[in-house]
């Protein structure tokens, strides 16, 4: 599971302008969290 904190840094980390790895790793971190989250809702 995810803290706000972790969101909280990635949200400090991504910035549109930027493509750097940790975007990325934000993006993918949060697209995985977001489908768990939709598998179990179902």
């Amino acid at each position: 599971m995810y803290q706000a904190s972790d969101i909280a840094f990635c949200a400090s980390v991504i910035k549109p302008e930027s493509d750097n790895e940790l975007n990325l790793l934000c993006f993918v971190h949060f697209r995985t969290i977001s489908a768990q989250s939709e598998y179990r809702a179902r």
